[in-house]
């Protein structure tokens, strides 16, 4: 196995061990200028993978971040359980889920597997800001799709929509800015308000084979 760079040596593969005592074969491409400095890197990584297991969530996290774990051996027991930032499905009662364990508490890296098909999938970013950055992005959905945000801003060169019906309901103001505006409907365009304004600066024309006014 090459060693690049200290970088490379922390995300070695976690079920290997590593002897120290190894001869390094080509110290001119890892990066490394002596076996002490190889030493030093490489210490404490034997006992990582000892530090990693799986275990099913007997109940919920609480408010308080303590969860039951019950671990392959079929022990159970209380811990302190953090989710860790990497693991985005929020984890529930029921899961099996990857743990590692330090001496301050037990974190969560991954949901492994979910039996009850019937609980939703939650992406947790907590208070943190999410950017996204394609060539294309697909949402899509075989029911329904809700988006709800106290403010929502949208900004493109062009907004495309096909619909069968369409319903908006807005209790204060809808105000259009545009160059040009332009209504087309092929049976029937009503207005009703308590109150109705036309006017224009230079031209108003009202052309129609019959005009009822009154």
């Amino acid at each position: 196995m090459n060693i690049k760079n200290s970088h490379a040596v922390k995300s070695l593969n976690l079920n290997q061990r590593f002897d120290a005592n190894d001869e390094l074969r080509n110290p001119l491409d890892t990066g490394i200028s002596s076996e002490d400095e190889l030493k030093e890197l490489l210490r404490g990584t034997e006992h990582v993978a000892e530090k990693l297991c799986t275990a099913r969530l007997s109940r919920g996290l609480n408010a308080q971040g303590n969860s039951v774990l019950l671990f392959e051996d079929g022990k159970s027991s209380c811990h302190f359980v953090r989710v860790a930032l990497s693991c985005l499905i929020q984890p529930v009662a029921g899961d099996l889920v990857q743990i590692f364990f330090s001496k301050e508490c037990y974190w969560i890296l991954a949901v492994l597997e979910r039996r009850d098909n019937s609980q939703g999938i939650h992406l947790n970013f907590e208070q943190h800001s999410v950017s996204l950055l394609a060539g294309q992005i697909e949402l899509r959905s075989t029911s329904s799709m809700t988006l709800s945000s106290q403010e929502l801003s949208l900004k493109a060169n062009l907004l495309s929509q096909t619909l069968i019906e369409r319903q908006t309901h807005i209790s204060g103001s809808d105000t259009t800015h545009a160059g040009s505006v332009a209504l087309y409907a092929q049976r029937h365009m009503g207005f009703y308000s308590k109150v109705t304004t036309f006017a224009a600066q230079s031209l108003l024309k009202i052309d129609g084979g019959q005009i009822h006014m009154g």
